[in-house]
């Protein structure tokens, strides 16, 4: 009866772990995303959470028909981020990790992890973000002097799922190889610095925004 009665609990146990690692997503604690215009940084993003640290690079054009973070851009229509216009941040809400195929260049593709003190330097991503897309007016009060920045700050929110591998191959990731799996869930300051030009048309000078950079900075 007792060997019965253990063998239950282990299964119920065994149950409840597992209900708890599918149901609940892994909460960041920090880290930052940080796109530069003009700068392709190899180790310009990084989650933070209580078991583990992931840092790779994200690119702010790309994945897939369109770009992600390809806001206020100087190569895009100039007219775009006038006066009175608004612009969403970012383009796309979901973005999809790694060499999927589509993405290009891709996003958040390998990089370092630690987990439980334990780093591997050349880890695979795999998975998807999902943030909140945030909308930011031009206000024609941001372009009378015609010079300097404008910063936009909202709130974010992003939820997503992740896998981490030390290794891939053509048929994916084997059990074996997996350092992570789960839901991940978190949120933050989004701050977007854009600087005032100068669009010469006929006869006018009209003053739009051009983006420097995109920072997302996750908070607890």
């Amino acid at each position: 009866m007792k060997k019965l009665s253990l063998i239950i609990t282990t299964i119920l146990l065994t149950v409840g772990s597992s209900a708890f690692a599918q149901t609940n997503a892994m909460p960041i604690t920090g880290g930052r995303f940080f796109m530069q215009r003009g700068t392709q940084n190899l180790s310009n993003a990084s989650i933070e959470t209580a078991i583990f640290t992931a840092v790779s690079r994200v690119s702010d054009s790309g994945n897939g028909g369109g770009s992600v973070w390809d806001i206020c851009s100087i190569t895009s229509n100039p007219m775009f981020c006038r006066a009175g216009t608004t612009f969403s941040v970012p383009n796309f809400p979901t973005i999809e990790l790694g060499f999927c195929g589509t993405c290009s260049p891709a996003q958040f593709p390998q990089g370092t992890f630690t987990i439980n003190g334990t780093t591997y330097e050349n880890a695979y991503f795999r998975g998807q973000f999902q943030f909140s897309q945030e909308t930011f007016l031009v206000a024609p009060a941001f372009l009378t002097k015609r010079k300097g920045f404008v910063r936009f700050r909202k709130p974010f929110t992003m939820t997503g799922n992740l896998q981490v591998c030390r290794t891939f191959n053509e048929f994916g990731c084997s059990n074996e190889n997996i350092l992570f799996n789960g839901q991940i869930t978190g949120h933050g300051t989004l701050t977007v610095t854009t600087k005032v030009s100068v669009y010469e048309q006929v006869f006018s000078l009209r003053p739009f925004l051009v983006r420097e950079n995109i920072e997302y900075q996750f908070e607890q």
